[in-house]
């Protein structure tokens, strides 16, 4: 319409909130079950219910999509027509309303639609633009360079947080009342609607609101072809993009920085100086705990080999740890301290469940990138409501319905499961999730506290429950000490283990005669591994792992042998994926740009059994997605993972975390 009445009534659109048109045609699929598009609907004959004077009919005409006799222009926005064919005809209405409606609100029909958008059918305009009366612009200027803005941060708002918004659409439409209805169902179907078929978001760039050229020019030529009269209009006349902020926009699907809401004093480039890119961590470095701490070794380790290789920027990377063994508190404290006086970029690689939970508020409101937990709390992949934090390793559900799906395949329906489970969030993971499968009896279980001195009084006590399968939901110092007592005793089940006991030389080698005994038994160490270990012999050859040595063999003075070091410098490599791709994005290294380049993560790399390492929003939140059941066996008087599974592909299939 704004092309068709220019010449009458001149617009200047200044914003498009949309990125592409909610408008669509819609069918009955079990009516017409082989139509999938509107063409579709053309070659069948069908007769197409529309609005009068919509100008998408008229080209798909001339295009030969449609036939004139078959578009039918009386469609007056309610459902009684449709309703009444019974399913014989298609009508048009808007994907982000109509097929909740029909399915869940017009109980005389009571059933799904099928659609396709105007947009995919080849009329891509953009709906509902912001616009102004031409002549106006020159008045409304400085107006226009604070509202467009606005309405700019109005829409990434509102995806991030519709509430607000849907609550005072669905008191207009009762106070106004009308044949439109709009329920909270409705309400929130249209959110999802609007993130899943791309109605909103960013265009080709990462600009949200903003309007292509090449596009809006594909309209008027659309439109001249089919014989109507544009009147000469050109692209300038109709569109401007002066007002648009180019900063605003979504960093990934339904993710978004909401930068007003950071600090005053805020800097996105702070913990990048001319010469450095620094980073910060917290782990344990002592307690029950801290064989982990040489994680952060590690990733020192792999960033000297980078500064020392092909620096990134022609900057050195830095990491500054301190310890908090495994106490929340202490990382609280540490992180606390490091933002306020370590000139830090951002956070990798922080440790434990409790410790990431409790610093999560603080690295948001900071607007602070927490990077890479080392933690499998599905809480980790939330982009929608916690954008400045992402998980790393494999997520403890998944790895626990990975056990229960080999325990009930063992086993049968009924298997009986003891467990120990650490007494925090991240055991209680374990606990809940095994609770949960269908086909497996938890007989007994036992919450040990994270820093106790040892398990003996919890593991002889689940003992006794002589259960057909016992798992092992604890970490650290806690491994080798229930392998230990498990073999002391009689007791020989099906032994699962969190995969956060899968380094051998740290937790097993103490107690390898112990696990040999297990093995030999029918009770050997079972783990849901995602990457290759370091140490292990099967893997002495495997490329990932030789860069592993060679890092550790020219910038260190330890081995795979020494603990957890191979860890950090995998992990390290995934950071430097990610500050590479942040370096080539417009700005490059900043915070917001670290964020972008996160959540958009596509990479692979040989450590993990899945290579691809991929990140997509809200669609995929999840780094690590695949493993494989291994058992801890010694062979040839080598500790070593035997696989026991096939592999377990589950990439891209994690969604987020509550969506």
């Amino acid at each position: 319409a704004q092309v068709t009445f220019f010449e009458s009534a001149p617009l200047l659109s200044v914003v498009a909130p949309l990125e592409k048109n909610p408008q669509m045609v819609m069918w009955d699929p079990a009516t017409y079950p082989d139509v999938n598009t509107l063409k579709d609907l053309g070659d069948a004959g069908i007769t197409i219910s529309v609005f009068a004077g919509g100008v998408f009919a008229e080209v798909f005409i001339a295009q030969g999509i449609w036939s004139q006799d078959q578009v039918d222009p009386s469609y007056d926005g309610g459902p009684a027509n449709f309703i009444a064919n019974a399913g014989a005809i298609a009508q048009q209405g808007f994907a982000s309303a109509e097929p909740y409606d029909y399915e869940n609100v017009f109980t005389d029909w009571g059933k799904p639609v099928k659609f396709q958008l105007l947009h995919d059918a080849g009329f891509p305009v953009y709906s509902q633009t912001i616009a102004i009366r031409s002549a106006e612009k020159d008045a409304l200027d400085e107006c226009l360079k604070a509202l467009v803005p606005v309405i700019q941060r109005a829409t990434v708002s509102f995806v991030t947080n519709p509430d607000t918004a849907n609550g005072i659409i669905i008191d207009a439409v009762e106070t106004f009342g009308s044949f439109w209805v709009y329920s909270e169902g409705l309400a929130d179907f249209s959110v999802n609607a609007q993130k899943q078929l791309g109605l909103v978001g960013n265009g080709p760039n990462d600009t949200v609101g903003d309007m292509e050229e090449d596009r809006i020019q594909s309209i008027i030529d659309i439109m001249a072809d089919a014989g109507i009269d544009t009147g000469g209009i050109t692209t300038a006349d109709i569109y401007t993009n002066e007002y648009i902020d180019p900063s605003i926009g979504f960093i990934a699907d339904g993710t978004t920085l909401d930068l007003s809401a950071c600090p005053d004093d805020w800097d996105p480039e702070e913990g990048v100086t001319d010469t450095e890119i620094r980073l910060g961590t917290s782990l344990p470095q002592s307690g029950q705990l801290a064989a982990f701490g040489t994680i952060a070794t590690g990733m020192q380790y792999y960033f000297d080999y980078v500064n020392a290789t092909k620096p990134i920027d022609g900057k050195n990377l830095v990491l500054i740890a301190k310890d908090d063994a495994y106490e929340a508190g202490r990382t609280v404290a540490n992180i606390e301290e490091m933002l306020e006086s370590d000139n830090v970029l951002g956070f990798v690689g922080v440790i434990g469940t409790p410790n990431n939970f409790a610093i999560r508020p603080i690295t948001d409101d900071a607007c602070v990138p927490q990077l890479l937990n080392l933690s499998g709390f599905p809480f980790w992949g939330d982009p929608a409501n916690y954008p400045w934090t992402v998980g790393n390793i494999l997520n403890y559900v998944t790895e626990t319905n990975v056990w229960c799906e080999a325990i009930v395949d063992e086993f049968g329906e009924g298997a009986t499961v003891a467990g120990l489970f650490a007494n925090n969030d991240f055991g209680k993971t374990y606990q809940q999730t095994l609770k949960g499968c269908a086909g497996i009896d938890l007989v007994a279980e036992e919450l040990h506290d994270p820093a106790a001195p040892d398990v003996t009084n919890e593991m002889t006590t689940l003992a006794s429950s002589g259960a057909e399968v016992f798992v092992a939901g604890t970490t650290g110092a806690f491994c080798p000490q229930s392998v230990g007592v498990m073999a002391a005793t009689p007791w020989r089940p099906r032994f699962y283990m969190s995969y956060t006991c899968n380094n051998l030389p740290a937790f097993f080698t103490p107690v390898k005669e112990a696990a040999a005994l297990l093995q030999s038994q029918g009770a050997g160490v079972r783990m849901a591994n995602y990457s290759k270990v370091c140490g292990d012999p099967q893997f002495d050859d495997d490329p990932a792992i030789l860069l592993t040595k060679l890092v550790l063999d020219e910038y260190s003075d330890v081995t795979c042998a020494d603990g957890s070091y191979s860890g950090g410098v995998f992990f390290a490599q995934i950071i430097e994926d990610i500050l590479r791709s942040a370096s080539e994005l417009p700005g490059g290294i900043n915070r917001v740009n670290v964020m972008k380049a996160t959540w958009n993560l596509d990479t692979t790399n040989g450590n993990n059994f899945v290579e691809t390492l991929r990140l997509d929003g809200v669609n995929d939140a999840y780094i690590t997605e695949g493993a494989q059941l291994q058992e801890v066996q010694v062979i040839n008087d080598q500790l070593t993972f035997t696989p026991v599974s096939e592999i377990f592909d589950f990439e891209g299939q994690g969604g987020s975390f509550g969506g």
